[in-house]
């Protein structure tokens, strides 16, 4: 026995390699967010809170986009996040050009 209560030569998992993690999609709708996305966003909190209903980050997350507010920095041509093969070549303001 090991200290999380099952067999070492048991390869299943134990409890708590089995249990839900909202933290991971939650993450990911921010990142979604961050960007503009916020559909994507939504779907990602939406999976954070079919892991856990009770996620209150996730919960207020969701309720956020519900109202519709968006990233400052998305409405902003200049300033929304491009990617990569949209970007110039250069890094502006860090004489990186």
């Amino acid at each position: 026995m090991t200290a999380n209560g099952r067999n070492a030569t048991d390869p299943s998992p134990g409890k708590c390699c089995r249990r839900s993690y909202p933290i991971l999609p939650w993450k990911a709708g921010v990142i979604q967010w961050w960007e503009g996305r916020n559909s994507h966003a939504h779907e990602c909190f939406q999976r954070a809170l079919e892991a856990d209903p009770d996620y209150r980050l996730a919960q207020l997350t969701d309720q956020m986009l519900g109202a519709h507010i968006i990233a400052p920095w998305a409405m902003d041509r200049n300033a929304a996040y491009q990617p990569p093969m949209n970007r110039g070549p250069g890094i502006e303001g860090l004489d990186m050009a």
